[in-house]
C-alpha cells in the first residue's frame, strides 16, 4: 500500500496531478481498508509536507532528489503521526522503494529522526514558524493576517490541518426521494441539503442510484449565497469537477442556463 501511496505523491508533488484525481484513479482490486490507508498516507504527507521537511533537512549534506524526499516525507509523516504502523515496518518499506544506492542515506536520515523524536518548530519569525508547522506558503498567511488579523489567521491556518471528519452528502433534489430519506435512521441532516451517514456514504444506494452526491459543506455554501433562480444564467469559473455546478443546477429546478469554466482543461 505504501508503494502505491508514494507513486501516487510523485504523481501529485513532481508532475502537478491533482490530489483527488489521483487517488480516483486506484485500483478497483483494494479493499476499503486499503483504500483508506492509500487515502491517509497521500492526504497526511501533503498537509504536513513543510513541516516533514523540516524535521529532518538540516540533518542532510545533500539536497536528495524529490523522488527520495518524498519518499523520506512519507515514512516520517507514518513515524510521527500514525501510531499504528510499526517503525520497523516503516524502515522495511522505505529501504525497498528507495534507489540501492540511497538506500543507506534514507535509513540514516530516518533513524535520526526516530532517535530526536518529532521536533517543534524553532524560528523567531512567527510567520515563518507557522507556515512550517502548518505546511502553508508564507504568502498565504500574509494575506489571511492583513484580512483577518493575526489570532484569526493562524486559527485558519490550524484548521488548514485537521483531516475531514467524515463525507458529506448533497442531496440531488430532481432524483432523491426525499421522504424515504428523511425517514432513513443512518442519516442525519446537517441542513437542508447536507446530510451525514453512519455508514459508508459511498457504499449507499442514495449514492449509486444519483441521489445523493459527495459535496463539502464549504462548496455547499457557495452555490447557496450565490442563490440562483431558475431562467437566470450562471459562470461557474472554477467548476471542476463539477458538484457545485450541479448544485446550480438544482437550485435552478433544472431550467436556466450554467457556463461552467476551469483553469485546467484536463479537469
Amino acid at each position: 500500500m505504501r508503494k502505491i501511496a508514494y507513486e501516487c505523491l510523485k504523481e501529485i508533488i513532481i508532475k502537478g496531478a491533482f490530489s483527488n484525481l489521483t487517488l480516483q484513479k486506484l485500483p478497483s482490486s483494494l479493499n476499503r481498508k486499503d483504500r483508506a490507508l492509500i487515502t491517509q498516507l497521500v492526504y497526511g504527507t501533503l498537509r504536513n509536507y513543510s513541516f516533514l521537511l523540516w524535521q529532518w533537512q538540516q540533518l542532510s549534506p545533500v539536497k536528495p532528489k524529490k523522488t527520495v524526499e518524498i519518499l523520506i516525507n512519507m515514512s516520517l509523516y507514518q513515524l510521527f503521526f500514525l501510531n499504528r504502523i510499526p517503525d520497523y515496518a516503516i524502515f522495511s518499506e522505505a529501504e525497498q522503494l528507495a534507489p540501492s544506492s540511497l538506500r543507506k542515506y534514507v535509513q540514516a536520515i530516518l533513524s535520526e529522526c526516530q532517535r530526536q523524536g518529532k521536533l517543534e518548530v524553532m524560528e523567531a519569525d512567527p510567520l515563518r514558524r507557522l507556515a512550517i508547522e502548518c505546511s502553508l506558503p508564507e504568502w498565504i498567511l500574509q494575506l489571511l493576517k492583513s484580512h483577518y488579523g493575526w489570532e484569526k489567521a493562524e486559527r485558519i491556518a490550524r484548521a488548514f490541518q485537521q483531516e475531514e471528519a467524515m463525507l458529506i452528502g448533497r442531496v440531488n433534489p430532481i432524483k432523491a426521494d426525499l421522504a424515504k430519506m428523511k425517514a432513513d435512521s443512518t442519516l442525519s441532516w446537517l441542513s437542508e441539503w447536507a446530510v451525514i451517514s453512519s455508514r459508508n456514504l459511498l457504499e449507499t444506494d442514495y449514492f449509486r442510484q444519483g441521489e445523493l452526491v459527495i459535496q463539502d459543506s464549504a462548496s455547499q455554501k457557495a452555490a447557496l449565497l450565490l442563490d440562483p433562480q431558475p431562467e437566470e444564467t450562471v459562470l461557474d469559473a472554477c467548476s471542476a469537477p463539477g458538484s457545485k455546478t450541479g448544485m446550480l443546477a438544482a437550485l435552478m429546478h433544472n431550467r436556466g442556463r450554467i457556463v461552467a469554466a476551469d483553469l485546467h482543461p484536463h479537469r
